[in-house]
């Protein structure tokens, strides 16, 4: 593996790797296996970081989605209470019950 040679514009890193690249070939090598590593151990750890996130959100789902079966729950519970009030007002407006009392003569 030879490094090409820096041109005017690299940075002062980049000029020494290149003659480290020159004067030591197996040292070269060596920078470039760590840097394989180190790419590869930053994509492990961008991975474990969404795997993370995905946990995060699925968790964040299932409480939303409790959270509006509880409401809805309520709720369904709230209008049946509400029929079964609307009935009962509606048999008393259609079906009064009227208690006769005689009075005596």
């Amino acid at each position: 593996l030879v490094a090409e040679p820096p041109t005017a514009m690299d940075d002062h890193k980049s000029v020494n790797l290149f003659l480290l690249s020159f004067y030591f070939p197996d040292l070269s090598q060596q920078h470039v296996q760590e840097e394989n590593v180190l790419a590869e151990e930053n994509l492990c750890n961008q991975e474990m970081q969404e795997a993370d996130m995905v946990v995060q959100r699925k968790s964040k789902c299932e409480e939303i989605s409790r959270e509006i079966l509880r409401v809805s729950n309520k709720t369904h519970g709230q209008f049946n209470e509400e029929i079964n009030y609307q009935c009962r007002l509606k048999d008393i407006i259609w079906k009064p019950q009227l208690g006769l009392h005689r009075i005596g003569m």
